[in-house]
Parts: structure tokens; C-alpha cells; sequence
């Protein structure tokens, strides 16, 4: 079903301004737009205009079904969520919800639109950062020789995460998901937990520790730095298509 952008809308609504004694754009009140975690968040707000911020605030519900629920209680707020496991997002139908498909995730539209779907320069910015210079080198070999593996095994753990929601769900076996849902899971990509669960994987392969914040951090510098105009510049299209569907 197709949604109105009532947001926009409603921004661009005009409203009495009896500071100025004139008519001005957009509504005296500010809306809410809420997301499901701490990157969701950070995203949007390092990615809109300040006219945006100064209109819309981006609070963290914790979860697709805490948005889903928060939305429905305000009808002044509105909520961007990752995927569902069914590809149709029937949730949100009649919600002034969208989500981020045929991403998995947001973590994932941004390494496709932004990094062309590649992942090794961010892998190798979080060995750089993490590993001594023993480990770094020999991670570094490996990447090098087995990046397609690495990121198979992060496409495959992503596709049992979807399967395990359709199977909370409906039931069924891997293999028939996989062959009803071949065209929308290979557009998903990379879940950012599953990527996070890889990295750690690789560290503990040659004898070290990462903990998922600091793999996070090198996820939100790599992908939300301001310092990189280009990059900032494909962000804010990116968070400008979201608001308009909304």
C-alpha cells in the first residue's frame, strides 16, 4: 500500500507565526521520528538538514515491535525499522512506518549505496585499529586470501537470522525459504550484527579479543564520519528518501 508522506506534509503545512505577524512554513510543533537502535539514530541525525532537526527529533525505541508500538500510541510520530523476515512489512501497512527494503538493515544500505556493497576497507579499518601488529599482519593475509569466504559466512549467517523469524512465524525448512525467498535474499545483504558476530569470529581465529562496541564505533566512523563530504552528501539523499516516504 502506497503511504502519503504526511510528514512532509505537516512540515511544510503552513502555521501563524505571531512573533513575525506573518504566515511561515511548517507547524509550530515538532514531530517524532523513532528508529530501532544507537546507529539507526546517529544516522539520521548526522544526515538531515538542520531545518530537519530543528522540526524532527530521532529517539531510539529499542526494537521494531517498540516502534511499531510507540507510533501507534502518537499520531504526531513516526518510525523508520529494518526488514522483515516475510519481505512484505504487513506491520506497517497502515503505518506511517516505512522500512529499509530490500536492505536487511540500514547498516546495509549504506554499505551498498555508499561503499558499493564492499566491505574489506571497513574490515581492514577495524584490524588497524584493534589488532597488534603480529595479529594485524596475518589478519590481513587472510582478508586478503579469503575475503569472498568471510563474507559468505556473513550472508549466510544473515539469511538464518531472516529464517529464524520466518520460522517463529510459519514454520518450514531453510532450504524452501531459500528457494520461495531467493530474489529478495539476495537483495538483503549483510545484517550489522551478523557482520559484528564475523569480525569477532575473525579476531578469536588468531588469538585476540574485540568487544561489539568497538567494532560499532569503527562502523559509525567509517560510515557516519562528517569529515567525508561525499559520503555525507550520498547520506543526506539517503535520509531525504526516507522522510519523503514517510
Amino acid at each position: 500500500m502506497t503511504k502519503i508522506p504526511r510528514l512532509l506534509e505537516q512540515l511544510n503545512e503552513p502555521w501563524w507565526g505571531p512573533t513575525i505577524g506573518k504566515f511561515s512554513s511548517g507547524k509550530a510543533e515538532r514531530f517524532l521520528v523513532y528508529v530501532e537502535g544507537g546507529f539507526d539514530v546517529q544516522f539520521f541525525r548526522r544526515s538531515v538538514s538542520r531545518t530537519i532537526k530543528e522540526r524532527v527529533e530521532f529517539r531510539i525505541a529499542g526494537g521494531k515491535d517498540q516502534v511499531i508500538a510507540l507510533v501507534k500510541r502518537d499520531d504526531k510520530s513516526f518510525g523508520v525499522v529494518d526488514m522483515d523476515f516475510d519481505f512484505k512489512d504487513h506491520q506497517i501497512d497502515q503505518l506511517p512506518i516505512i522500512a529499509t527494503n530490500s536492505d536487511c538493515c540500514l547498516f546495509w544500505k549504506l554499505v551498498r549505496e555508499i561503499e558499493g556493497g564492499e566491505l574489506q576497507g571497513l574490515i581492514t579499518k577495524i584490524v588497524n585499529r584493534y589488532a597488534t601488529n603480529g595479529e594485524a599482519q596475518q589478519m590481513h593475509n587472510r582478508i586478503h586470501n579469503d575475503l569472498s569466504e568471510i563474507v559468505g559466512q556473513m550472508e549466510k549467517a544473515t539469511i538464518e537470522r531472516l529464517f529464524r523469524g520466518h520460522h517463529r512465524e510459519k514454520g518450514g525448512e531453510i532450504s524452501h525459504f531459500e528457494k520461495h525467498f531467493s530474489e529478495q535474499i539476495n537483495k538483503a545483504g549483510i545484517n550489522d550484527h551478523d557482520f559484528e558476530e564475523s569480525i569477532k569470529n575473525l579476531f578469536e581465529e588468531f588469538g585476540s579479543n574485540i568487544e561489539p562496541y568497538q567494532i560499532r564505533s569503527q562502523i559509525k566512523e567509517h560510515l557516519l564520519s562528517p569529515e567525508h563530504a561525499v559520503k555525507s552528501s550520498k547520506r543526506e539523499k539517503i535520509a531525504n528518501r526516507f522522510l519523503k516516504q514517510l
